[in-house]
């Protein structure tokens, strides 16, 4: 019972965040790039939204852009991203180890909030 609490409660929180990138979703807000980069990789959209949403950390990248990052094993997926406006948009995605990104699970960027 205290579990669908939470689970609920996770539920309501990252609402308005899924709606949000749905909309971005239809608008195309992922580079050419980023599509590319995901085709490589077998990786759909949806799972890319995945590792950004449920990131294990988000560091801060060049130019004011941010990488989400989320452990595979001894792999991590790192899905590059900015802000335009009020939007997300994926700039690219690809797949590194651990040992050579993982900071220990800093968030130097609130996506959720």
């Amino acid at each position: 019972m205290a579990t669908e609490g939470i689970l609920s409660m996770i539920y309501i929180t990252l609402l308005p965040l899924i709606r949000h990138l749905e909309l971005v979703n239809k608008n195309g807000k992922f580079t050419w790039h980023a599509l590319d980069s995901m085709q490589d990789y077998d990786i759909s959209i949806e799972k890319a939204l995945d590792f950004l949403l449920f990131a294990e950390e988000v560091v801060k990248g060049h130019g004011g852009r941010f990488i989400a990052h989320r452990k595979l094993n001894e792999h991590l997926t790192r899905v590059v991203y900015e802000y335009d406006d009020t939007n997300i948009v994926v700039v690219t995605f690809y797949i590194s180890y651990v040992n050579r990104y993982f900071k220990g699970g800093i968030y130097e960027d609130k996506i959720l909030s």
